[in-house]
């Protein structure tokens, strides 16, 4: 599948990395089972979801702790 966009992320330590969207339902968090899945105590283990559906993007906060 075609990118429908990227994910940039800026570590506290300088690192960046972009992560390409391909998945229409992207999931970030501390947990390695996530799509994203980013080594950081400031996030929670399931701590956002990015879905692309019918052209759109919409991100949602799980909420977890």
């Amino acid at each position: 599948m075609m990118a429908y966009g990227r994910l940039d992320v800026f570590f506290p330590d300088g690192l960046f990395k972009t992560y390409l969207l391909t998945d229409p339902n992207t999931t970030i968090g501390r947990f390695n089972a996530n799509t994203i899945p980013l080594e950081d105590d400031t996030l929670s283990r399931y701590h956002a979801n990015i879905t692309f559906k019918s052209g759109k993007v919409a991100i949602t906060d799980m909420e977890s702790e």
